[in-house]
């Protein structure tokens, strides 16, 4: 159970990274890092295919690694774009998957500022399975289990 949390990184990369089918050609590959959001710093892993994106992120967060996997749907053929999605977030602990599990629905947009290369502002709500507080003297409410994860990323382009 200590060695899934690797694993399953590097079968998604494997994924993303695999060519093949009717579109690879059009497909692109983008790597880069991200701010905040789902973790204080990341590495960051997109196939890139017309206006779909299957990405993969993976960083630090104080007393876990956080690994995400979204699928993003882009809204224009824009050099700049507005773009939503839904994804998974886990975060692991001690080498053990007995961190949270949260639904993540990726809003943001992605703007182009040199040859390949794209920033992206985001908005990362976030839904928790379970309360973010354990406050046994007050019920839970909504707000225990939705919170807002702003992020910014930066992406390069790969030929």
């Amino acid at each position: 159970m200590k060695k899934i949390a690797p694993v399953m990184f590097i079968l998604c990369a494997a994924f993303l990274l695999k060519t093949g089918g009717a579109c690879a050609e059009e497909a692109q590959i983008r790597i880069g890092i991200s701010l905040a959001g789902k973790q204080i710093m990341g590495v960051y892993l997109e196939r890139l295919e017309n206006d779909t994106g299957i990405r993969l992120q993976s960083g630090y967060m104080i007393h876990a690694v956080c690994v995400s996997l979204s699928a993003v749907r882009y809204f224009t053929e824009n050099e700049n774009r507005p773009y939503a999605g839904v994804g998974i977030i886990r975060h692991i602990r001690n080498h053990r998957l007995d961190g949270d599990t949260l639904l993540s629905v990726p809003i943001g947009g992605d703007f182009k500022i040199a040859n390949r290369q794209h920033i992206s502002p985001e908005l990362i709500p976030a839904f928790s399975f379970r309360p973010l507080s354990e406050n046994p003297d007050r019920p839970s409410t909504v707000a225990d289990y939705i919170f807002p994860l702003p992020s910014l990323s930066f992406k390069y382009t790969m030929d």
